[in-house]
């Protein structure tokens, strides 16, 4: 069994023909994407890390011409990263967006991105809950507060003006 086919340079794509059964006239085609596309994910150690945790960031890259150049990791804070894993402290609490970026010997590159919540004294949605709760309370006893103000003089005053 004997196998043909072609390049086709600018798609990155290689055909073969080949194999079947020639007293039936069928045969076997296959198409290859050469080099076959990037592919890859992401993982973080800690998925709701607090400021000043460190946390782990690591990669699993696939494909490509198989030899990488450039692995860059930025974290939404003004820092950057090298290398297929790495470590990184957030100084402060927010939402960061982490970007990862990995380009092969062929200038292939893959952008892969987290969104990363960073929280103060606990996870980060948690630090919202709790100050939204708190400007709550506040809110409430400042009313509670004017309110009683309010009515303990007019109170006084409804006396005095009706003497």
């Amino acid at each position: 069994m004997a196998a043909v086919g072609g390049y086709d340079s600018q798609d990155d794509l290689l055909v073969m023909y080949g194999g079947g059964a020639k007293n039936l006239g069928m045969a076997d085609t296959w198409f290859f994407r050469y080099p076959p596309p990037l592919v890859g994910s992401i993982f973080v150690s800690l998925p709701d890390p607090l400021a000043g945790e460190s946390v782990a960031f690591s990669s699993e890259i696939e494909g490509g011409s198989g030899s990488f150049v450039r692995f860059r990791w930025s974290f939404g804070d003004g820092q950057t990263g090298n290398g297929a894993s790495t470590v990184h402290t957030f100084g402060t609490p927010g939402l960061y967006r982490v970007e990862f970026v990995v380009e092969d010997s062929r200038g292939e590159q893959i952008v892969r991105i987290v969104q990363l919540s960073v929280g103060l004294l606990m996870p980060f949605w948690v630090d919202v809950s709790l100050l939204f709760v708190s400007l709550c309370a506040v809110s409430a006893s400042i009313f509670a507060l004017v309110r009683r103000h309010r009515r303990l003089r007019g109170g006084i005053g409804g006396r005095q003006g009706g003497r």
